[in-house]
C-alpha cells in the first residue's frame, strides 16, 4: 500500500473534526451574541476578567452567575460560559 492511501483515513478524520470543532465555535460565539451581545459588545474583554484558578472553576463560577444575569435558557449558559471560558485560556 502507497503511503497516500494509509494517510487518506487520517486526513478524513482531520477534516471531520476540524469542521465540527469550526462549527461548535461559530455556534458558541453567536449564542453570545444573541444572550449577551446588545450589553457586552466584546467577549475577550469578558473572558480576560473571569476569576478563578483552574478552567473548571472559573467555567462553574461563570454559569453559576449566568443562571440569575438575563437568561434563562440552561443550555445557553453552559454554553456561553465555555465560549468565554475558551478565549480566557488564549
Amino acid at each position: 500500500m502507497n503511503d497516500l492511501m494509509r494517510f487518506k483515513p487520517m486526513m478524513a478524520c482531520l477534516l471531520i473534526s476540524t469542521a465540527a470543532w469550526f462549527d461548535k465555535a461559530i455556534a458558541d460565539e453567536q449564542a453570545f451574541k444573541e444572550h449577551c451581545g446588545q450589553c457586552h459588545a466584546r467577549a475577550a474583554s469578558l473572558a480576560r476578567n473571569l476569576k478563578g484558578p483552574t478552567v473548571e472553576d472559573r467555567a462553574a463560577r461563570l454559569t453559576e452567575f449566568l443562571k440569575t444575569h438575563h437568561t434563562e435558557d440552561a443550555k445557553a449558559h453552559t454554553v456561553i460560559a465555555d465560549y468565554l471560558v475558551g478565549l480566557s485560556a488564549q
